[in-house]
C-alpha cells in the first residue's frame, strides 16, 4: 500500500499496521519526495528514504520513529539527498564507517533488548561479562566464525562457578547471532555481511535436577539466620516456599499481595511465560512478608537502595550464604527446583506442580516425575497386602548367598 501525504508527528504516533500477507507499508511525505515512514508487520516503524543512483534503486533506513522525530528524520533525509547531488551514494557512504562491536552492543540494548525483552537484563549481563571483554575494540565486520567458535568453546569449558558451562555458551552464541542479524536488518553493515554465529552447533545441555534435601535445608536455614539483610533472608525463604522465578519474586509490589485471599497476583508482563499468575500464599509465606519493612515512596516489596527500584541481583549475598551452608554449586534457581521436588515427593501430581511453578508446557514439569514415589510406594504396599495371603514360599528359604546352589 502506497499513499502520499504531509507527514506530521501526530501521524507517526497514530500510525499502525493494516497490511496484508505480512508486507510492509510505506507512507510517503509529499513535502520531501523520496522520504517516508515504513510500518512493519511487527508494528515497528522507521523513517526511510528511497532514491536511484547509478541505475540502481536504493532504500536506506534513517532510524526508528522511537528515536527520531519527523523533523529530525526529514533533515537527515535532506542531508542524504545533498550527497546525491554530488553523485555520492548515501547508503554506501554510511556503510564505509566501520561499525564497532561496542557501538552495536549499545544500540542493541537501547533499541531492542531493554524495551522489548523481559530478559533484556540477562542480555546486558552477558554482553558485559563475555562479549565486551573479548570484542570491545573490534569492528563487527572483523569478527569471524572462528572468533565465535573460540568464544563459544571458552565459555563452555569454564566451570559453573566461573559463570560458564554449555548452557551459558549456547545462550551467548544465540545472543551474538541475534545482534548481528539485527545489525544487518538495520542496514548497519554491508549487504554482503555474513552472520558468523549462524550454523555453529550448540553444546548438548544436561537438564539440571539439583535440589536440596532436608539436611541441606537445615544448613541453609542456619546460614540464613546469620544474614543481616532482611530482604535477602525473606527472598531465599520465599523461593523455597513459593517456587517463584528469581526476577518474578524480586519484582513484586505491595499491591500485588491480596492479604484476605492469601494470594499473589502477577501481571502478564512480569512473568516469564507472559501469562498472568495468581499464586496462593501459604501462612508461612504471608508471615515472612508481614515482617518486611516498607520503604516510603517505593512500591516494591524487595526495595533497593535506588529510589523507587527493586532489588535486581542478590547473587553476591547468595554466594556468601551458600558458602556458609556448605552448598557450593547450588544456584538460586535450584531453590525453585527444591520446591517442585519436595511437592513431587509428597505425592503432588505433575499437573499441580506445573501450576505451582507456572510452567508453560508439560515437558518442563516432567523432570519431577521420577520423584513421585509416595503414591507408587503406597500402591505397591497395598498390592503386596492383597497378594500376601497367596504366598506359598517355604519359611526355610535359602539365604541369598545360597540361592544359586538351590537351583
Amino acid at each position: 500500500m502506497i499513499s502520499r501525504r504531509a507527514l506530521s508527528q501526530s501521524d507517526i504516533e497514530h500510525l499502525s499496521y493494516t497490511g496484508l500477507n505480512r508486507a510492509s507499508q510505506t507512507l510517503w511525505d509529499r513535502i520531501l519526495p523520496g522520504f517516508g515512514v515504513r510500518v512493519y508487520p511487527t508494528g515497528q516503524k522507521a523513517f526511510i528514504i528511497k532514491y536511484r543512483i547509478h541505475g540502481r534503486q536504493r532504500t536506506m533506513t534513517l532510524g526508528s520513529t522511537r528515536l527520531l522525530t519527523v523533523d529530525d528524520a526529514r533533515n537527515r533525509a535532506k542531508r542524504a539527498f545533498v550527497q546525491l547531488l554530488d553523485r555520492q551514494d548515501p547508503l554506501a557512504m554510511r556503510q564505509q564507517h566501520e561499525l564497532m562491536f561496542d557501538e552495536l552492543a549499545a544500540i542493541y540494548l537501547r533499541n531492542y533488548a531493554i524495551p522489548h525483552k523481559k530478559t533484556g537484563f540477562e542480555d546486558e549481563r552477558r554482553i558485559q561479562i563475555y562479549l565486551l571483554p573479548a570484542w570491545k575494540n573490534r569492528s563487527v565486520s572483523s569478527i569471524t566464525r572462528l572468533d565465535v567458535l573460540d568464544l563459544h568453546q571458552k565459555i563452555a569449558d569454564l566451570k559453573d562457578g566461573k559463570r560458564g558451562g554449555p548452557y551459558s555458551a549456547n545462550r551467548v552464541r544465540e545472543l551474538i547471532q541475534k545482534m548481528f542479524s539485527l545489525a544487518k536488518s538495520w542496514e548497519m553493515v554491508p549487504d554482503t555481511f555474513r552472520n558468523p554465529a549462524v550454523g555453529i552447533k550448540d553444546y548438548k545441555e544436561i537438564q539440571r535436577d539439583r535440589y536440596l534435601n532436608s539436611d541441606e535445608v537445615k544448613r541453609l536455614a542456619a546460614a540464613i539466620s546469620e544474614e543481616p539483610n532482611v530482604y535477602i533472608c525473606a527472598a531465599i525463604w520465599l523461593y523455597l516456599l513459593t517456587g517463584l522465578r528469581k526476577q518474578e519474586l524480586l519484582r513484586i509490589q505491595w499491591n500485588d499481595i491480596d492479604w484476605n485471599a492469601r494470594q499473589l497476583r502477577l501481571a502478564a508482563g512480569t512473568t516469564k511465560t507472559g501469562r498472568p499468575l495468581y499464586q496462593p500464599l501459604s501462612v508461612q509465606s504471608l508471615d515472612i512478608l508481614r515482617t518486611l519493612p516498607r520503604t516510603e515512596g517505593n512500591p516494591h516489596v524487595f526495595a533497593s537502595n535506588v529510589q523507587g527500584r527493586h532489588l535486581v541481583a542478590i547473587t553476591k549475598a547468595w554466594h556468601r550464604i551458600r558458602k556458609d551452608a556448605n552448598l557450593d554449586g547450588v544456584r538460586i534457581h535450584d531453590l525453585r527446583r527444591t520446591c517442585g521436588s519436595w511437592l513431587a515427593q509428597s505425592g503432588s501430581s505433575l499437573q499441580l506442580i506445573g501450576k505451582v511453578l507456572n510452567h508453560s508446557n508439560e515437558q518442563s514439569t516432567a523432570v519431577y516425575a521420577h520423584l513421585q514415589t509416595a503414591d507408587v510406594r503406597a500402591a505397591l504396599e497395598q498390592h503386596g497386602e492383597l497378594l500376601a495371603k497367596y504366598f506359598v514360599c517355604s519359611s526355610d528359604v535359602p539365604a541369598t548367598d545360597d540361592l544359586a546352589s538351590a537351583y
